[in-house]
């Protein structure tokens, strides 16, 4: 049986990109739950706290690819690294862009962990997908 969503960590370094995103997850009633972090590294440090207490921990993460200091991949490979394996196990990722930066997208798609790759900005039926697979 699928776990329910019930807490999302969004991570983008645009703003108006996150209030858009974390509205239609909202909105249309996909979780009330959404964590917005707009800098990656605050991000893996709340990550590192939540681990702590497993139940913290969100089931969803939308990870913006380009962004400053972290990319999204390099924040992907520090979950991997920082979180203990079997937690980050249960953690749904996915990898969001507005660019199609393939190389970067394929590094992201071998990390266990990451399930998929979406546009931005996000549509309604690819949250659908998301939240109901």
């Amino acid at each position: 049986m699928k776990q329910k969503i019930t807490k999302v960590l969004l991570v983008d370094d645009d703003p108006a990109m996150n209030y858009v995103n974390e509205f239609f997850i909202k909105h249309y009633q996909f979780c009330d739950n959404v964590v917005v972090e707009q800098y990656p590294e605050d991000a893996l440090e709340k990550m590192k706290k939540w681990a702590k207490t497993p139940e913290e921990l969100p089931h969803l993460i939308l990870l913006d690819l380009n962004m400053p200091v972290l990319s999204g991949y390099q924040l992907a490979q520090a979950f991997y690294r920082e979180i203990p394996i079997h937690l980050i196990n249960n953690i749904v990722v996915y990898i969001l862009s507005s660019a199609d930066i393939s190389r970067d997208i394929e590094e992201s798609m071998k990390l266990p962990f990451v399930k998929g790759y979406l546009p931005k900005p996000l549509k309604i039926e690819d949250l659908e997908k998301v939240f109901n697979n």
